[in-house]
């Protein structure tokens, strides 16, 4: 035991004689370490927060692909993808776009494409010719549709763009009874495809998608009707077109995931489909099979495709909001930075000045210190809480209480506007539109700017295009069907094949097309005719005032010495809406006269030459009010006046001829016509 004891001590005597060895020094190895931790790491930069941000949009972007090649909920698999896309973008990020990236067939390396959403990155010359994969444009689809969801500035120009296009409706029809007839049986009963709301989506999917699909099922064989729905963009994965012309498509091809219910279980599960659809105008060639492959070819259901945004011979288009991404991102952190560092700047409210000492500080600092989260042992409840609004500091003589000013210290948001007009740009609007009121002014709030209106009224003309081949389908089916309604009524009235076409147009002086009213179709011709009101309304008053301008030259007794009379009161009518105007012209206007000549009750006829009737006389100033006279400035009535006699030559009316109506008169009449006629 005792031996044990001095050996114990001894070894502690000898620990504590002998020196420690000295460190060794590893600042040359830790050197190397994070120069090469930095070569292949990526610096936690801006950039790298973008790529990485990327990845988490591409990722939450694969949940809104509807029914397309990933649908539902995600899956270990998409999962896996979804980091392995990552690590992908990484390290394109380490290696940067190179020409040595390799270049798939169908086009551009996916990775690629989606580097080149960042701002950083530019596409090498060398690609510019190819064509997005449809992996590319899938992915870039996706995000456009996430950024509708999530970010203001997407939807308010999606928005905006479509309620120009389709916010006063459109009007299909054709000059045939019997054709349309036929087309509002069709457009009525499709109106999930082509009804008023339905043409509203088709306009937002258009700008989201840049590719929009309309299937029809036809029945060729018996009643000839069709019914059409819209396939959604990101189920059609491929396009066969014709090998001598890239610009005429053959097939499509559909691929989707179906959920099947199970009544009786009440359990879901969910199956791939996949088959192909002819173009509409496709015919079948002779020979061919039911399939293609193994996936069924759906002859009686072609497909019409409508794409934008895409170049040269792109079979898909590219969605119109893909320039605006980029931008509305960056708007979008720079106005989060803004409430960032306001959100750091009220973090301290109010600076306290004091010359009572440190004892003096230390009591301020007890009272406002709340007592929430003190040390462990302490009372739960607060015995000092914060103030409530509106409390009340005092403190004695030295002591000096002020608000913290942070105004002009931070990153102005207004600042942040800018990046509107970039985004503006992308869909033709004015930045103004998107919340810049900063440069509105009278004009901007009051006319719509010739830029904007003729980008509207292109995406409009693309829609007739769509409407006038998706009319004359429909119009040829029921011709051409057994049963069809329209086959029937062209029998009934002897006709044989008949061609249909767009109504003729002709060019007015001020430049607009407008369809010929006087073009008369053909005996074998069948006339279409897709009809969007005007885009802008104009100013009303300055309208009206126009057209009295016109009717009376600015002459200031309102004579009718300027266009027709009867004219000018029509476009009155037309212009505040009047239904059927022609109704009441004629009760005001007659073209024979009423009653005997000479006698109570006579009207003559009118006459637009003006030369049977006299002008009336210049109308003359109001009369007083009733009970009262009208006041000299001095409070004085004003002197008795005497009527003037016409001048000489002035045709006095007489019973036998009496004096045309004045303007006010007519227009009187005008309205009681119109209160009559609501009133019955």
């Amino acid at each position: 035991m005792f031996k044990r004891f001095l050996r114990a001590l001894l070894i502690r005597w000898t620990r504590a004689l002998t020196p420690p060895p000295p460190p060794k020094d590893y600042s040359a190895e830790n050197r190397v370490l994070r120069e090469l931790l930095a070569n292949l790491t990526p610096d936690e930069s801006t950039n790298f927060m973008r790529f990485r941000d990327m990845a988490s949009e591409m990722i939450e972007a694969r949940l809104m692909c509807g029914s397309g090649p990933s649908f539902g909920s995600p899956t270990q698999a998409m999962v896996h993808e979804a980091n392995q896309t990552l690590v992908r973008i990484q390290e394109a990020a380490l290696k940067g776009l190179r020409e040595s990236i390799p270049v798939s067939g169908i086009g551009a390396f996916g990775d690629i494409e989606l580097a080149l959403q960042n701002v950083e990155w530019r596409r090498e010359i060398n690609l510019s010719w190819l064509e997005f994969s449809r992996w590319g444009i899938q992915q870039i689809i996706l995000i456009s549709r996430l950024y509708y969801i999530k970010q203001p500035l997407m939807r308010r120009a999606i928005d905006i763009v479509a309620a120009y296009v389709f916010g006063r409706g459109v009007e299909i029809s054709s000059t045939d009874e019997d054709a349309n007839d036929t087309l509002n049986e069709f457009f009525e009963r499709n109106r999930r495809a082509f009804g008023p709301t339905a043409m509203v989506a088709s306009q937002r999917a258009k700008s989201m998608d840049g590719n929009l699909f309309w299937v029809f099922f036809v029945d060729a064989e018996n009643t000839g009707q069709v019914d059409a729905r819209r396939i959604d963009a990101t189920e059609i994965q491929e396009i066969i077109t014709d090998p001598d012309d890239s610009d005429k498509p053959w097939f499509y091809k559909r691929m989707w995931t179906a959920k099947v219910f199970d009544p009786v279980t009440g359990a879901q599960s969910t199956k791939s489909n996949a088959c192909w659809y002819p173009a509409i105008g496709f015919e079948r060639p002779v020979g061919m099979g039911e399939a293609i492959g193994n996936d069924q070819i759906m002859w009686n259901a072609p497909v019409y495709h409508r794409k934008s945004g895409g170049v040269a011979k792109w079979n898909f288009g590219c969605p119109e909001g893909y320039p605006a991404l980029e931008w509305i991102k960056t708007a979008a952190r720079y106005m989060q930075s803004c409430a960032t560092l306001a959100a750091s700047h009220a973090q301290i409210a109010w600076d306290i000045t004091t010359k009572g000492g440190q004892g003096a500080i230390e009591g301020i600092k007890r009272q406002l210190q709340t007592q929430v989260n003190s040390p462990p042992g302490s009372q739960i409840w607060d015995s000092n809480p914060t103030p409530v609004n509106a409390s009340q500091i005092v403190h004695g003589p030295g002591t000096e209480a002020k608000m913290v000013n942070s105004r002009n210290q931070g990153l102005d948001p207004k600042e942040g506007l800018t990046y509107n007009v970039y985004v503006g740009n992308v869909f033709g609007i004015p930045p103004t539109w998107l919340g810049d009121m900063e440069t509105s002014n009278l004009s901007t709030a009051t006319t719509l700017d010739r830029p904007t209106e003729l980008g509207m009224r292109c995406r409009q003309s693309e829609w007739e295009d769509d409407l006038e081949i998706i009319s004359k389908f429909v119009l040829n089916v029921s011709a051409g069907a057994a049963n069809g309604k329209f086959r029937e009524a062209l029998n009934r009235r002897g006709l044989g094949k008949v061609v249909c076409i767009e109504c003729p147009r002709k060019t007015l002086k001020d430049g607009r097309r407008v369809y010929d009213e006087a073009a008369k179709p053909k005996d074998d011709e069948i006339h279409i005719r897709v009809t969007f009101p005007a885009i802008r309304e104009g100013d009303m008053p300055a309208i009206i005032g126009a057209i009295a301008t016109a009717m009376t030259l600015d002459n200031k007794g309102g004579q009718i010495v300027g266009i027709d009379e009867r004219e000018g009161v029509r476009l009155l009518y037309e212009t505040l809406g009047v239904e059927d105007p022609e109704e009441i012209l004629e009760e005001m206007y007659p073209e024979n006269a009423t009653g005997v000549k000479g006698t109570p009750g006579y009207e003559p006829a009118y006459d637009p030459s003006r030369t049977k009737v006299p002008l009336p006389p210049p109308i003359g100033k109001a009369l007083p009010n009733p009970g009262g006279q009208p006041q000299l400035p001095g409070g004085s009535p004003a002197p008795a006046t005497t009527a003037t006699p016409p001048p000489p030559g002035t045709p006095v009316p007489t019973a036998a001829q009496p004096a045309q109506e004045s303007f006010v008169e007519k227009l009187a009449a005008l309205v009681e016509a119109v209160r009559k006629r609501k009133a019955a």
